[in-house]
């Protein structure tokens, strides 16, 4: 009777360990998982940072350029009306 019974407990810690050993395995297959994903991660949080980066220097860049076109308007128009007021005053 007691021979039985130091058997089931004997079966039940060999069962308790592998299921432990099983859960360690399992816990460290996820972590390895989750480590390619932070790296990954990472990856995508520096080309967002890069293209962020990029985008605000389009937009001075932008900003530069529209201002220069409106000063070329505002000289062209300022052209253009002279001429018009010159070509009134010669007719």
């Amino acid at each position: 009777m007691f021979g039985a019974i130091k058997i089931a407990m004997v079966m039940t810690v060999i069962a308790t360990a592998g299921m432990g050993y099983l859960y360690v395995q399992k816990l460290q297959s996820d972590l390895q998982t989750a480590r390619e994903n932070v790296a990954k991660m990472e990856v995508a949080v520096q080309i967002s940072e890069d293209s962020i980066a990029t985008l605000q220097a389009d937009v001075v860049r932008n900003a530069e350029l529209s201002a220069t076109l409106q000063r070329e308007l505002q000289k062209s128009e300022r052209t253009g009306m002279n001429f018009v007021l010159h070509y009134k005053n010669t007719t």
